[in-house]
């Protein structure tokens, strides 16, 4: 019964954070570039249950298996592109394509897909909450004056490169994208996920590629799942408490 009792705990514990993420999703449908994310269940395992009767008359062998709970085991990032639009801005940028573009977070680096960037008072490309996007010989920084980006992300300014703006694609089964559309990762992550051939767009923004309607429904899913799960645990609390309250001998 406790083993029962554990295994319905585990189910609430994932739901919990599978409505977690889908809150997310829905938090950020309007962030440009935000991927939605899906949190994958698997089993921890499972027992054989068997007649351990040894009377060759009534043993009747296996009975079956009992499941010892269910968690998180991944986050699923869905790489379908959301919908590319005209903006016009000199320092908005869209990825055609798979990857990310890599910032400089207080702790380290970040990636998203959202490319409304803007020119800090440094002269650095920047988010709008002021994290400098990173290229290949360091920050993209452009001054004051006008610039463009080719197809391959190399940042020009009156004909002279100024770098190429840094693009990776790493695995992200574990990362769960903050509010914003930001995915911290460490340095090594980064690495390990460029470069990338990737087409970069200058005047246009991708938006997110989250389906509200889809994730109000696997909400109301994981919501009935963490429900049941919890009147699973209740009905086992409540049978353990009788039967720690029958007279002994009966």
């Amino acid at each position: 019964m406790l083993r029962g009792i554990y295994a319905s705990a585990s189910g609430m514990m994932a739901g919990s954070r599978s409505q977690r993420v889908i809150g997310n999703n829905i938090a950020n449908a309007d962030t440009n570039g935000h991927r939605a994310q899906q949190a994958v269940m698997s089993p921890f395992g499972a027992l054989l249950i068997a007649n351990s009767n040894d009377d060759p008359l009534t043993a009747a062998g296996p009975l079956g298996s009992i499941n010892l709970g269910s968690r998180v085991s991944a986050l699923h990032t869905a790489e379908r592109p959301g919908e590319i639009r005209e903006t016009g801005r000199a320092a908005d940028l869209a990825l055609d394509g798979p990857g990310y573009f890599v910032v400089q977070g207080g702790d380290g680096p970040l990636l998203t897909r959202d490319g409304s960037f803007r020119v800090d008072e440094e002269g650095y490309l920047c988010t709008p909450e002021g994290l400098r996007v990173r290229s290949d010989t360091g920050y993209v920084q452009v001054g004051s004056g006008s610039f463009e980006v080719s197809g391959d992300g190399t940042v020009l300014q009156d004909g002279e490169s100024l770098g190429r703006i840094q693009i990776a694609d790493p695995e992200l089964a574990d990362a769960e994208i903050r509010d914003g559309g930001l995915v911290p990762v460490a340095e090594a992550v980064v690495e390990a996920g460029g470069p990338v051939d990737t087409s970069v767009q200058q005047g246009f923004i991708e938006s997110s590629n989250v389906d509200v309607v889809r994730e109000l429904t696997l909400l109301m899913t994981a919501q009935r799942s963490y429900a049941a799960n919890r009147t699973a645990m209740q009905v086992q609390e409540e049978t353990l408490d009788e039967a720690v309250r029958l007279p002994e001998g009966m």
